[in-house]
């Protein structure tokens, strides 16, 4: 898994809707990038914020 991923890609990871994840960038709930129109999803930070034990992710 990615350290950093778009939206629509986390979404299909964590199985959270493509909204969910916007409103929780756009709410400063999780931590994220902004590129232009793109937003792009700390994947350790969405994790934690679902609940999920978090060791390490691999840089892909």
């Amino acid at each position: 898994m990615k350290i950093m991923c778009g939206i629509r890609e986390a979404s299909e990871y964590t199985g959270l809707s493509y909204e969910c994840i916007r409103r929780l960038c756009l709410t400063k709930s999780i931590k994220f990038v902004k590129s232009g129109n793109k937003y792009y999803v700390n994947m350790t930070s969405l994790l934690k914020y679902c609940g999920e034990d978090v060791e390490e992710i691999e840089v892909i």
